[in-house]
């Protein structure tokens, strides 16, 4: 994992960030990481889990999955942005949803 020197980095700032390229981007504590993307087997691991939990939910419907890439803003101050290979949102806890993004804490 690399790391760019510490800044107050914002929301738009890490959108304006260039997609695609060798890295993926995370702000953690405020300070931008790239990391490389994920091989062939994490990438299939990933897409197995992300298929067994979609396939529960179509029967039990009681949240939503998402896949990476997809943001997860854990918090404005210090900005926390993190976009984790899966992550799972309760119907309790949808209102974190929102048309870009989650906004908050997901259940998994």
């Amino acid at each position: 994992m690399k790391s760019v020197p510490l800044k107050e980095w914002t929301y738009d700032e890490f959108l304006a960030l260039p997609e695609g390229g060798p890295y993926r981007y995370e702000i953690l504590d405020g300070e931008l990481y790239m990391t490389p993307s994920p091989n062939s087997r994490h990438q299939e691991i990933s897409g197995n889990l992300f298929a067994m939990i979609w396939t529960h939910l179509r029967s039990n419907p009681f949240g939503k999955v998402f896949a990476a890439p997809y943001d997860v803003v854990f918090s404005r101050d210090p900005l926390q942005v993190a976009e984790p290979d899966l992550v799972f949102v309760s119907k309790s806890h949808a209102s974190i949803i929102t048309e870009k993004n989650i906004q908050g804490v997901p259940d998994f």
